[in-house]
């Protein structure tokens, strides 16, 4: 039962939060407009298109995790990459905070 506990604990919840936290650059690159998300998924599958994304959990309070990520996508037309600090409440999509964005296509920071 205890190995049970500890695969839950140090796998599977880990890995649970990564993956929201991917979700979340999603969200967060419509909300904040640097993507036109439906547009973007209709090139990458088509194979037009090169989208990357990652999203590390530094850490979590239980209520909200803190993570820093970066997003590329790049067409024959638009390149688009912003690395990004933020935190987000554990199984939201819509609650984030960005508390650092630095525009890696262009080389400024907001």
């Amino acid at each position: 039962m205890s190995a049970y506990f500890s695969y839950n604990h140090f796998y599977v919840y880990p890995h649970k939060l990564e993956t929201q936290a991917e979700s979340m650059l999603i969200q967060m690159a419509n909300r904040e407009e640097w993507l036109n998300v439906q547009e973007m998924m209709v090139l990458v599958e088509a194979h037009k298109a090169h989208l990357e994304l990652n999203a590390d959990i530094k850490s979590t309070d239980g209520q909200r995790a803190y993570s820093e990520g970066y997003i590329t996508f790049s067409n024959r037309g638009r390149n688009v990459c912003k690395e990004v600090i933020f935190n987000f409440q554990i199984n939201s999509l819509r609650n984030y905070r960005i508390s650092d964005l630095h525009d890696c296509s262009l080389g400024e920071y907001y």
